[in-house]
Parts: C-alpha cells; structure tokens; sequence
C-alpha cells in the first residue's frame, strides 16, 4: 500500500513537471514569433558583423525536435560593398574564380537556402550551447584571401580596414577578446548535415591559388567544443566531391566518388571509394 503511494506521488511530480516543461517550451514558441525573433538576429548581426545579412524567413519550432528547440532560418545571403576590395583584385592575376560571387552592387560571401539548428535548453543552465544537429542546404561560399590584412571572410568584430588604410594595432583588442572567450561559454555542435550540392570557391591572390570545390552532400558526427579544440573527435563523409584549380600556371582536377575521414586515436583514417583522377 505504501509503494503504491510513493508511486502515485511520484508519478504527478513527474505529470507536473513534464506540464511544467511543456508550457515553458509553448510560451517561447509564442514569445519567439518570426517578427520578434527577426528583429533579435538583425540585432545581433548589426553589432558583431562587419557586412549585410539577409534571410527571408526566421522562425523557432519547439516541438518537431522536443526536448530541444530548433532555429530555422531560410534564404539567407551575407553580402559587402562590390567595390570595398577593387585595388586589391586590380593588383591579382586575373581569372574567372576571383570574381565569383560578385554583382553590380554587393558581392556576396555566402549564400545558402536553409540553415537549421538544434539547441539543448537544459545545458544552458550551465553555460554551455549544446547544439545536437545543424543542417545546412544548397550552402555556396565565395572566399578570397588578398593579403595578411585582407580577406573578404574578416567581417566579425570591428569593420575591416579598407586596403587603402594601414591597419590598427589590434594587439590588446585580440588579447582582450582572447581573455573574454575563455571566460565565456562553450560550444559544443554534434552533428552537421550539408546537403543540396555545397559549392566552395577559394583564392589566395599572393600564391596565385584559385580552386572550385563541388561535392552532392557532407556530413560530420563527432565532437566539437570550443574549450576543447585541441581534442575535436570527428568522422567526415562526403559524397561526389570534385576539386579544380590552378597554383601560378599548374592546374589540376580530382573527383571523388566517396571520402570518408576519421579521426581516430589522434590519427586520420582515409577511405576512398571510386577514385577518379582527370
């Protein structure tokens, strides 16, 4: 008779705790409506990144991944000024991968149909983002490197200096900022789907270094960890990758029907299937 009232009492805390949770996730599913949650990521864009961010729809969804809430963003596009690296590009070797990505008015960094995240709310409490699962579609990357001052990816922090200008001393800051990011809290991402044929494109304009990377889809599972980068488990699958480029006047193409990478016992695996070299 006891037992069975222990495992009554125990059974409604469990009831009201999971009712508890249940309406804490319905009222930030209604607190974080696409508007509100809209004007927080073009906040938080506007203070810590150095160029125009994009996307046509933001929205949180609590209960398709329950226990954990999911950040849905769709068409976004990370874009800067066409002209903020023109007497840089005039000064390169000229060629059709040095002016991917650029338009009439902005040229774009990066481009991708949907982005996807999961984040565990209990970890938080702790002060850690535990982020499961993150899926990225259709993503396209428009990287170039110009110099140790100047790369188009620099646009975290204080804006870029414009080639034109010599750059500030950024010692301190970076110390100060070094400092800030121990203290603060870790990442820790899980798994990572990349689907929708990623298109990459890299050029280094001092070693004459431009390269195109295509690939059907790539995936990560391991462990990563921002207070922990020294010990990153991760096993890596990418299917239909293909690479062409050029070095100064060499040029070279390899397709992969399969690559896997693993990271096992502080070595790489590399299995690769169907290889084909052109």
């Amino acid at each position: 008779m006891k037992a069975k009232l222990i495992a009554k009492r125990i059974g409604k805390i469990a009831l009201w705790i999971l009712g508890i949770w249940l309406g804490f996730l319905l009222l930030v599913q209604i607190i974080l409506s696409p508007p509100v949650l809209t004007k927080i990521i073009n906040s938080l864009a506007d203070d810590y990144i150095d160029a125009d961010v994009k996307f046509g729809r933001a929205y949180v969804s609590v209960f398709s991944h329950f226990p954990k809430i999911t950040v849905n963003l769709e068409d976004v596009e990370i874009t800067y000024p066409h002209d903020k690296y023109d007497s840089l590009e005039m000064k390169s070797m000229q060629g059709a991968l040095l002016y991917s990505g650029c338009g009439e008015v902005s040229d774009t960094l990066a481009s991708l149909r949907r982005i996807s995240a999961s984040i565990s709310l209990l970890p938080l409490i702790t002060g850690n983002i535990r982020v499961p699962d993150i899926d990225i579609e259709s993503p396209k990357i428009y990287a170039h490197y110009y110099d140790e001052n100047h790369a188009n990816w620099n646009i975290f922090g204080a804006p870029e200096s414009s080639p034109d200008k010599e750059p500030a001393d950024t010692t301190a800051s970076q110390s100060s900022k070094s400092s800030e990011s121990e203290e603060g809290r870790n990442i820790i991402l899980k798994k990572i789907n990349i689907t929708g044929k990623p298109k990459i494109v890299y050029t280094d304009s001092q070693d004459s270094l431009y390269a195109l990377i295509t690939m059907k889809s790539m995936s990560f599972d391991g462990n990563f960890e921002t207070a922990a980068l020294h010990s990153i488990m991760a096993d890596a699958k990418i299917d239909s990758l293909f690479i062409a480029g050029r070095y100064g006047q060499d040029t070279l193409a390899i397709g992969l029907d399969k690559l896997r990478l693993k990271d096992k016992d502080d070595y790489m695996n590399m299995d690769v299937k169907a290889k084909t070299f052109m």
